[in-house]
């Protein structure tokens, strides 16, 4: 009689109901570690898409219209556009800064990611034309982003820039 309850398949023995569980508890450890690494790795790419978008936009900001400037000078500090002027300046006193780009139809500004943001000025003797270099590095967790860019000015009257390093401000007119 001992052996015939023994040998009975109807239903489910608590061994079984364990190793159930456990399968289902590996199973389910397993899924939430892929969504919790896909979580992280999307959270990563998107901080770094906003430093990468941010550099470049600040990039092609002052590329586009100091390429093709009047009447430019740097500064400092504390400078302010004339009637009619744009301006470039890194915003901050420390990092993160923030690139600010104050234009007569209204002003642009990124938003604080770049550890480090300077124009430099640089005047080449034998071609007679100066360049302005403008550096931007942002950073995410170890990773360092830079977009360097150096423009030509090409308009003659560029002549009164000073060459030198760091400044805070580009001014110019269109």
């Amino acid at each position: 009689m001992i052996f015939k309850k023994l040998r009975n398949d109807k239903g489910v023995t608590m061994v079984e109901l364990i190793l159930v569980i456990v399968v289902v508890g590996f199973v389910m450890a397993a899924a939430l570690s892929f969504f919790l690494f896909g979580t992280r790795t999307f959270t990563l790419g998107s901080n770094q898409a906003k430093i990468q978008q941010e550099a470049r936009l600040a990039t092609t900001i002052v590329s586009q219209d100091l390429r093709t400037a009047i009447n430019v000078r740097a500064e400092y500090s504390g400078g302010a556009p004339g009637t009619g002027e744009f301006m470039v300046e890194r915003v901050g006193d420390e990092p993160p800064y923030a690139l600010r780009y104050v234009r007569p139809s209204g002003n642009l500004e990124t938003a604080y990611v770049f550890m480090d943001l300077s124009f430099d000025v640089t005047y080449d003797s034998t071609a007679g034309k100066y360049f302005v270099i403008f550096s931007a590095t942002g950073v995410e967790k170890d990773r360092d982003y830079t977009i360097a860019s150096t423009m030509l000015l090409e308009n003659n009257q560029a002549s009164t820039l000073i060459p030198g390093e760091d400044y805070l401000q580009i001014i110019f007119g269109k």
